[in-house]
Order: structure tokens, then C-alpha cells, then sequence
């Protein structure tokens, strides 16, 4: 029986809808000030320059996006909990970089390390403000089943861009008539580059099933992950995937949405050798 870990009752999900909805306002009254004051480009370089004095207001006030608030809340949660100094973060998918700014975020952390495949997500993360200001590491890769070059189907949306692009977004055509060549490599074989790894979180728009269920992972170094799933609950692809990562001897909980209706396609799995003691 997989255990589900609920973080909000009805009755406190409410409360933080409202929080979020006040918290909001003063937010956008001081962006949209900077950004008439200062332009766009000046106010990014404000955001950094923030950072570097506080780090992680500076990412509060930087990213702001209502998916994390609205969706994502509990992974920001998650993770904000179990990365510690000198911790080892991998953010597999890393997108437009907002977990690993988060990660970055934390005093004293160790490694960060973002990756993803899609060209146009590596340009903008080598250009970032606060990326560039940072020690993270940068990798172009695919995380797949070998070490070996792979063909990468470019989305419309870079949150899209998939190794096995889903059916229900191919249906949708939110996907570019194209692919290109990129490296690929391991899950383990990335792993194994550090003594320990902290917490690696993952995004793969539906590789995760490819990649969880291959027999021969190693994920011995491994202490937590944190996987947006693609499959819906209780299919037979993520219940592959979760009696895989139980084989690893790891704990199971479904993080679902802090404020979004409930859905089985909008869930993360956090997989975890340590107790939860928070």
C-alpha cells in the first residue's frame, strides 16, 4: 500500500489560498514599479544583485510564477526540507531553473547541479542572472538509458520537450514538426560523479517510466527523490514505478497539489530512505 502524505486539510488549504491571494498584491505593486522604473533587463540584474545579499528572498521575489504557488507549493516544501549545507541537489529537467535557484537558495549548500537536454533551456540557463552569479553546474544531457547520443522531440512550450513525447500532448499538437541529437547519459552513471546525492528531483515529461524501471539502476548513492509523474495514479506505469523504487528501499509518498482540484495526473512521488520528521 503506497502512503499518501497529505500536508493541508481542507480547512488550512483555504487559509493559505487567502495568504496566497494578500501575499500576492504588494508583490506585484513592487515588480511592476522596478520594471517601469528600471526596464526589464535592469530588473533582473536587481534580482541578482538581491541574491547575492539574501538568496533566498531574492528567489521569492524573483520567481513569483501562480503554477508554483498554485500547484507546486508542496515540492517547494519538500524540498526546502530535505537539502541542508553541504547537501547535493541534481535537478533533472531543470527547465527555466527554479528549483535549482531554490536549491541555491539554501546556506551553505554543496553541489547544484541542473540538467536538461532541450538547446534553448541550456542558453537561457548559461545566461541566467542569478545562475551565472552562482557555482551550479550546467549539463546539456538527457538522462536515458545509456550513455550515448538519443534523438529529443523539441516542444512547442520547452516545458514539453521529451525524450517519449506523451500521446495526449502529440493529440493536442503541442509539439514542434523536429528533433534534434543530444547526449544522453544515465541516471546512475550522473550519480556516481558524487560520494552522495542529497536529492534529485525529476522532470522528464514521461521518461520517468523508462528510466525508474530499468533493472539494472543503481541508485545506492541516492537519499531522496522527487518525481512529477506523467502517469496517472494507479495505472500500471506508475505502479511499475512505484514497486521499483520500494525494490530500491525507499518510502513512498504522493505529494498532491496544495490548491488545484484534485486529478491522478497532477501528482509528484517523493521517494525517501529517511523517516519524515517534518
Amino acid at each position: 500500500m503506497v502512503k499518501a502524505k497529505h500536508f493541508l486539510d481542507p480547512c488550512s488549504r483555504s487559509m493559505v489560498k487567502l495568504w496566497y491571494g494578500l501575499h500576492l498584491i504588494p508583490w506585484y505593486v513592487v515588480k511592476l514599479t522596478l520594471l517601469l522604473i528600471h526596464g526589464r533587463r535592469n530588473y533582473h540584474a536587481y534580482v541578482a544583485k538581491f541574491h547575492a545579499l539574501h538568496p533566498a528572498r531574492a528567489y521569492s521575489f524573483g520567481r513569483g510564477r501562480f503554477i508554483h504557488l498554485y500547484y507546486e507549493h508542496n515540492v517547494d516544501k519538500v524540498i526546502k526540507n530535505s537539502l541542508k549545507a553541504g547537501a547535493v541537489f541534481i535537478d533533472i529537467g531543470a527547465n527555466q531553473g527554479t528549483y535549482t535557484i531554490l536549491a541555491l537558495s539554501v546556506r551553505d549548500i554543496g553541489v547544484v547541479v541542473a540538467v536538461d537536454p532541450d538547446p534553448r533551456i541550456y542558453r537561457y540557463l548559461c545566461n541566467h542572472p542569478i545562475l551565472k552569479n552562482c557555482n551550479a553546474q550546467i549539463l546539456n544531457k538527457a538522462v536515458w538509458l545509456s550513455d550515448s547520443k538519443t534523438k529529443l522531440t523539441l516542444g512547442k512550450s520547452t516545458l514539453l520537450t521529451s525524450l517519449t513525447p506523451l500521446q495526449r500532448f502529440v493529440n493536442e499538437n503541442h509539439f514542434l514538426n523536429m528533433m534534434v541529437e543530444c547526449e544522453g547519459i544515465r541516471l546512475d552513471t550522473l550519480v556516481n560523479k558524487f560520494p552522495k546525492v542529497d536529492l534529485i528531483k525529476m522532470d522528464i515529461e514521461g521518461a520517468e517510466y523508462h528510466v525508474l524501471t530499468d533493472p539494472l539502476l543503481d541508485l545506492q548513492k541516492v537519499d531522496a527523490l522527487i518525481i512529477e509523474m506523467h502517469y496517472a495514479l494507479k495505472s500500471i506505469e506508475a505502479n511499475e514505478i512505484i514497486n521499483m523504487l520500494k525494490n530500491h528501499r525507499y518510502r513512498i509518498y504522493i505529494i498532491s497539489p496544495l490548491l488545484l482540484k484534485s486529478s491522478p495526473l497532477r501528482y509528484h512521488l517523493f521517494a525517501t530512505r529517511n523517516p519524515l520528521l517534518w
